[in-house]
């Protein structure tokens, strides 16, 4: 278990590096960002003072260096745009996101396997045909159309939800159904399909000639043992939610870390950026990592394979 753990360990951190590596030469590839902070009848000279405050005046190889030596200590420069430490900047944005994923992560449980189980009982049914167009509509529907349609209808003709912000408790569910819409399908499906081969064990039809009620049969012995695979995408798609609310964020007028990385690109802001990434791989790679290990724990078949 131990040599197991370790592995993956390695792995992980040799994932966070190469990522590091693809994103500094990405970040330098979008432009000069001492264009944007001057005035247009700027000389060269005001260009170089910029850039060395910047740290981007010296050749690309040093920058590569100084950031990766700075990175070892946790520090990745001050924010061109705001004139703060940037990994602070994005630790101070990550409540909101966090908030908004966890939410997306509720609604997608609750309806993804409330559907999912309707269906799986009312098999060839027309609920399970509405529930199964459901779920195709949900992984087909990009996130920005569906966040502006829910604008639309919620937020400016009925006036039951506001559009943007964090101010209310309120303002998180658009936003947070908009982020959960492909995970919801995904659940769906996924809750279906594990209860449809479970109900048709052999286990079952014993539990069932034993004269058991049938909501025992589907909660106790059910959906108890479907929740495995279940579990295991709800809790890698949380990972995905963290990094994927960028799009959300930004429509929804999101304070956080998505909607400062649309931000930090697009005034060229390389130490913002660079965190952002940073910080984003690790929660994801960390999330990946648990799941690994604790799957080794549940089938120690996994050490060996």
């Amino acid at each position: 278990m131990r040599r197991y753990i370790i592995k993956r360990i390695l792995q992980a951190m040799v994932t966070i590096l190469l990522i590091m590596v693809i994103i500094f030469f990405l970040s330098r590839a979008i432009g000069d960002p001492a264009v944007l902070f001057i005035t247009e009848d700027a000389g060269e000279e005001e260009l170089e003072i910029l850039r060395e405050k910047f740290g981007i005046d010296k050749p690309i190889w040093v920058q590569f260096v100084r950031f990766f030596a700075s990175a070892a200590r946790g520090d990745f420069g001050e924010s061109f745009k705001w004139d703060e430490p940037a990994l602070p900047l994005v630790l101070s944005r990550f409540p909101a996101t966090l908030e908004l994923a966890a939410c997306a992560v509720l609604f997608s449980s609750l309806f993804g396997l409330s559907v999912g189980m309707i269906t799986a009982l009312k098999r060839d049914s027309w609920l399970d045909r509405f529930g199964q167009s459901l779920a195709v509509f949900g992984q087909a529907v990009p996130n920005f159309w569906l966040g502006l349609m829910l604008i639309l209808l919620f937020g400016v003709y009925l006036k039951w939800l506001p559009i943007s912000g964090r101010e209310e408790l309120s303002n998180v569910i658009m936003p947070a159904l908009t982020l959960s819409a492909f995970t919801t399908a995904s659940v769906t499906r996924l809750t279906r399909s594990s209860m449809l081969d479970v109900l048709g064990s052999e286990y079952i039809k014993m539990v069932r000639i034993k004269g058991a009620p049938e909501r025992i049969v589907i909660l106790k012995h059910g959906l108890r043992n479907a929740l495995i695979p279940i579990l295991t995408l709800i809790s890698l798609q949380f990972g995905y939610l963290l990094g994927g609310s960028v799009i959300v964020e930004t429509v929804f007028a999101w304070p956080g870390v998505g909607r400062l990385a649309i931000e930090a690109f697009f005034r060229r802001d390389f130490p913002v950026i660079q965190s952002v990434v940073f910080f984003m791989s690790f929660v994801f790679v960390t999330i990946n990592l648990l799941v690994d290990i604790l799957y080794a724990y549940i089938d120690p078949r996994i050490r060996y394979g």
